[in-house]
C-alpha cells in the first residue's frame, strides 16, 4: 500500500519501533519497506522471531520474513525497514481510565454504605427511645 491516507488511517495508535528493539511474541508489527524500488507499507503480522537481519512474522499460518537492512555491494546500508508497534501509552491509557472509572464507583458505594448505616443507626436510636 503506498496511499498516504490509508497509511495514516491504519497507523492510528501506533509508535515507531526504533532498532534495535526486543519485540514480545505475538507482537503485531506493521512495517514500511521497499518492493523492488518502491517504498510500500504493510499491514504485517505477529513476531515470531528474529535471525540476522531478518524479522519473521506470522498472519493465520502464513510466515515470512522482512529484511531489516538493505546493503549496496560495497556493504553499506542504503535503506531500513520502519516497524511500528500498538501505542503501549495507548493500552495503559485505557486501562487508567478503567481503572479510574472503577475506583469513583467504588468511593460512590462507600459513601452510600455510610449513609445507610448512619440512617440505621438512626432508626435503631429512635425506635430505642420509643420503647422505653
Amino acid at each position: 500500500m503506498n496511499d498516504i491516507t490509508k497509511i495514516k488511517k491504519a497507523l492510528l495508535s501506533h509508535v515507531k519501533v526504533e532498532l534495535p528493539y526486543t519485540f514480545s511474541k505475538d507482537t503485531h508489527v506493521k512495517y514500511l519497506t521497499l518492493k523492488d524500488e518502491d517504498e510500500l507499507f504493510y499491514r504485517g503480522g505477529k513476531f515470531c522471531c528474529q535471525k540476522g537481519n531478518c524479522i519473521f512474522l506470522d498472519n493465520c499460518g502464513k510466515k515470512w520474513k522482512v529484511p531489516i537492512n538493505y546493503y549496496d555491494n560495497e556493504g553499506d546500508i542504503i535503506y531500513t525497514t520502519t516497524f511500528f508497534i500498538k501505542n503501549k501509552e495507548d493500552k495503559e491509557m485505557e486501562i487508567t481510565k478503567e481503572n479510574k472509572r472503577r475506583d469513583e464507583i467504588i468511593i460512590t458505594q462507600r459513601e452510600i454504605i455510610q449513609k445507610l448505616t448512619k440512617k440505621i443507626k438512626e432508626l435503631e436510636y429512635h425506635l430505642m427511645m420509643n420503647d422505653s
